[in-house]
C-alpha cells in the first residue's frame, strides 16, 4: 500500500507539473540530464545521510544562466539542509535555499556539455527503500513551472557509473576578457540582456574572465562594476568576433571609477567631498560643470579607495552643477566617464550681525531707554537667531528675551 501511495503522489505531481508546462510552453519539450546520480554515504532507512548529486547539461540544451533555478526535490526525505558548496564547470556565486523538501540553487552559469556536482546536502532517509526518489529540474522560474530539463534518480550508496574519457571538437570558440578594475569590484558581464558571467577585481587592480564554448559570431558584451558600498561604474561595451576552436582575447579594458559625493546641496564657499574606488597606481581626474569647469586630481590608495575635497566653492555659480571622474593609467590611457552626479549650489546667508551695543537689559535701539521702540525690534526678529534681538544670547529670540525686556521696562 505504501509503494502504491508513493507512486500515486509522484504521478500526480509530475502530471500537474507537465500539464502546467505544456500550457505555458506548448511548443517546447522537457529535456533530460546527462548521467544524473545521487550518491549517499549510507543507504539505511531513516539514517541521516549526506548526498552527493552530479549531472551534466546536454549539448543541445540551453545554458543555465544566473537568473535560472536548479530545483532538487526530496519528496520522502526529512530535515533537509542546504548544500555546502558546488564543484564542476560553472561560474558565478551560488545562492542556496531550502523550501520544505526542495533545494533551490540560483546565481550560477552552466554551459551545455558541462557538469555540476552539488555537495553537502543532508537529510534523513525515508523509512522504506522504495521511496529514495530524488527529482532534479532546471527552470527559468523559482517554482519550477517552466521546466527545461528534468531527471528522476534513486539515491544509492554507490554511483553505479563507469567513467569514459573522450575528446569532441565542438564548433565553438573561447573568449577571454582582461583589464583593470578597482580591487574587490564585482564585475557583471551581460549579452542581449542576459548575464553571462561575473568576476571580481584582484587586490592589484586587474580582472580576467573566460567564456568557454561561445558561439562563433560577433558578440556585444556590456560590463559594469559594483563596489563594496553599492556604488556602480558606468557600463563599458566591448565588441568581439570569436572563431571556431580558437581563443579570442580582448585585453586592456579599463573600468571607470565608482564615485559618490558627501552632499547634494551646498552653499557657496562650502566644501564638497568626492570619493570612490579606482585602480591603484592610476590617477583619478575629477571634472565639474558649469563654471568654474575645473579639474582636480587624486591618486587611489593601495586598496583602490580615493577621495578629494573641494575646500572652497565660492566661485561656483548658483544652481545645479555636475561632477564626474575618469581613471587614467601611467601611459595616459583613460577610462570612460564615471556616472555623473548632480549637486545644487545655493547662496550663502549673510553673517549674523551682533548687537550694536550692550543689550543685556533689553535696550535694543541703544538709546538708553527700554520702551516700545525696543519692543518693536524684538517682535521683528521674533523666532529667529539674530543677535541684535537675542537679549540672553541663547541663540533664539523668544519669550525669555521678552521677559528680560519687561523686567527693565521703562515705558
Amino acid at each position: 500500500m505504501r509503494k502504491l501511495t508513493k507512486n500515486i503522489i509522484v504521478g500526480v505531481t509530475l502530471f500537474i507539473a507537465f500539464f502546467v508546462f505544456s500550457a505555458d510552453k506548448a511548443s517546447a519539450a522537457v529535456q533530460g540530464l546527462n548521467f544524473p546520480r545521487d550518491t549517499i554515504n549510507t543507504g539505511n532507512p531513516e539514517a541521516y545521510a549526506q548526498h552527493l548529486i552530479k549531472f551534466g547539461l546536454p549539448l543541445e540544451s540551453l545554458q543555465v544562466s544566473a537568473g535560472d533555478y536548479i530545483l532538487i526535490d526530496f519528496p520522502f526525505y526529512s530535515s533537509l539542509t542546504e548544500p555546502t558548496f558546488l564543484s564542476g564547470s560553472f561560474t558565478g556565486n551560488p545562492v542556496f535555499s531550502v523550501i520544505d523538501k526542495r533545494i533551490r540553487i540560483t546565481g550560477i552559469e552552466l554551459l551545455p556539455g558541462k557538469t555540476l556536482q552539488i555537495n553537502g546536502i543532508n537529510a534523513y532517509n525515508p523509512a522504506n527503500r522504495d521511496e529514495y526518489d530524488v527529482y532534479i529540474r532546471i527552470s527559468s522560474d523559482p517554482d519550477g513551472i517552466v521546466t527545461r530539463n528534468m531527471a528522476q534518480i534513486i539515491a544509492t550508496p554507490t554511483d553505479n557509473s563507469v567513467s569514459v574519457s573522450a575528446t569532441i571538437m565542438a564548433n565553438v570558440g573561447t573568449l577571454k576578457v582582461t583589464g583593470y578594475a578597482a580591487p574587490g569590484l564585482f564585475l557583471t558581464f551581460s549579452e542581449n540582456g542576459t548575464i553571462i558571467g561575473t568576476t571580481t577585481g584582484t587586490p592589484t587592480g586587474t580582472f580576467s574572465q573566460i567564456f568557454p564554448g561561445i558561439n562563433p559570431v560577433q558578440h556585444t558584451i556590456i560590463i559594469f562594476g559594483t563596489d563594496s558600498v553599492n556604488r556602480t561604474t558606468s557600463p563599458v561595451t566591448i565588441e568581439a568576433f570569436t572563431r571556431v576552436r580558437e581563443l579570442t582575447i580582448v585585453s586592456g579594458v579599463l573600468m571607470p571609477p565608482t564615485m559618490s559625493i558627501d552632499k547634494d546641496q551646498i552653499t557657496q564657499g562650502e566644501s564638497l567631498t568626492i570619493s570612490g574606488m579606482g585602480v591603484p597606481g592610476h590617477m583619478i581626474i575629477i571634472y565639474t560643470q558649469p563654471a568654474p569647469d575645473e579639474s582636480y586630481q587624486t591618486a587611489p590608495e593601495l586598496d583602490g579607495a580615493w577621495s578629494h575635497t573641494i575646500t572652497d566653492t565660492s566661485s561656483f555659480e548658483i544652481g545645479v552643477h555636475s561632477v564626474w571622474a575618469i581613471d587614467q593609467d601611467i601611459f595616459g590611457g583613460q577610462s570612460l566617464y564615471s556616472r555623473t552626479l548632480d549637486f545644487r549650489v545655493t547662496q550663502a546667508l549673510p553673517p549674523n550681525p551682533g548687537p550694536p551695543c550692550d543689550i543685556e537689559k533689553g535696550d535694543l535701539s541703544c538709546d538708553l531707554l527700554v520702551n516700545i521702540v525696543d519692543f518693536s525690534i524684538l517682535l521683528y526678529y521674533w523666532g529667529t537667531n539674530n543677535g541684535v534681538a537675542d537679549i540672553n544670547a541663547d541663540g533664539s529670540v523668544n519669550l525669555i528675551d521678552f521677559s528680560v525686556m519687561m523686567f527693565y521696562w521703562q515705558g
